[in-house]
């Protein structure tokens, strides 16, 4: 196996490929990147099992062939290159040579043959999406699910396609977030399936990095798959039933006002100081022309804000964790939030003023 390319090129492509493995692992293999050569391109792959990315970028190409690289050892290496050309051969069977203006060196390797294959996917509906705001979309909704493994179907996003919507869902159980993207085209078949945290996240990561209008995503009875420009990235799908979430979101609100979404989180952050020594715990007492912000007297002092608003409603009370509303509020994405109450024993939804596609609700703690 021999190529040239490229260090920008090569950087780029390791930076892909480098972000699926994991740094504990039970088979060496893992912790390294299979290369091959065909044709006139160079592939990358990695995984852990669970996840994997391919990707594939042009290359002058001597002689074809393959074997896997430390990761972090030829990541690490190939950074700290200033020279703009770079030739990559196999040397004396598992040793990978890399030759540049200014360096030389050899990096040990393992057999091609030894590494996992990566399965291709058994499509049962696939879709496009726009790139254009899907990376937001994405952080809008998996920061709201649940960072512990205790429920497997809460550490991931639920995906729900039917027609021309797709609905992302996730949550913890104490908060919950809802975004409705529009598809160009309609699905041939409604289906609903569970995308780990870890795999939706790393999918918007190179959505963002890789500057494509368009990208295809494949779902498979127990895989998905996401086509994103030259590279894949494939997820194993989390078993089980998501909850009927659907039954806790408020249809109606009897109390609403709308407000600058800094302004609201510079207050809920000057108390939330103070509520740290309670559990988090923030009131927000709905009035006539102002929204008081305030915890009650900890050991550490006290704090109390108020917001002037146009109330919408009636007033109302209640209390809520002052991180799940910085987090809502630092993942909004608006300058405007929308916030608005039922009564104390109800949830609170957070909407951007002026969209309906996304919504956020946070259950309420008691009020004594």
């Amino acid at each position: 196996m021999k190529f040239k390319c490229s260090r920008d090129a090569l950087g780029h492509a390791l930076d892909v490929v480098t972000h699926v493995i994991d740094s504990n692992v039970t088979l060496p293999v893992l912790n390294n990147i299979l290369i091959r050569c065909e044709g006139k391109r160079v592939y990358f792959s990695a995984t852990n099992l669970e996840m994997a990315v391919n990707y594939w970028m042009e290359a002058e190409v001597v002689n074809e062939g393959g074997v896997t690289v430390p990761a972090k050892l030829f990541s690490g290496y190939v950074n700290l290159l200033k020279d703009d050309q770079i030739e990559c051969s196999v040397q004396d069977g598992l040793t990978l040579a890399m030759n540049s203006a200014g360096s030389k060196t050899k990096i040990k390797c393992i057999a091609a043959e030894e590494y996992p294959t990566i399965s291709s996917i058994e499509e049962i509906v696939s879709f496009e999406l726009e790139s254009e705001g899907l990376p937001e979309s994405v952080s809008q909704v998996s920061f709201a699910a649940s960072s512990t493994n205790t429920r497997p179907v809460l550490a991931g996003v639920y995906f729900d396609v039917e027609g021309k919507t797709l609905t992302l869902v996730a949550t913890d159980s104490f908060r919950l977030s809802e975004k409705k993207i529009q598809l160009s085209q309609p699905v041939v078949q409604a289906m609903s399936a569970i995308v780990p945290t870890r795999a939706i996240q790393e999918f918007a990561r190179l959505v963002s990095k890789e500057g494509v209008e368009k990208v295809r995503v494949v779902l498979g009875k127990n895989q998905v798959q996401f086509e994103i420009g030259n590279l894949e990235l494939y997820s194993r799908l989390i078993e089980g039933n998501f909850p009927n979430y659907q039954q806790i979101l408020p249809r109606s609100l009897k109390t609403t006002t709308s407000l600058y979404t800094n302004d609201q989180s510079l207050a809920v952050k000057r108390v939330n100081l103070f509520a740290k020594e309670n559990n988090n715990k923030v009131l927000f007492d709905f009035q006539k022309d102002k929204l008081r912000i305030s915890t009650p007297a900890t050991q550490v002092g006290e704090e109390e804000g108020e917001l002037p608003i146009a109330l919408d409603g009636d007033p109302g009370t209640i209390a809520l964790n002052s991180e799940f509303v910085l987090d809502i509020l630092s993942h909004l994405g608006s300058e405007q939030v929308e916030l608005g109450i039922n009564d104390s024993k109800s949830p609170a939804a957070f909407k951007p003023v002026g969209k309906d596609d996304f919504v956020h609700i946070i259950m309420p703690l008691k009020l004594q």
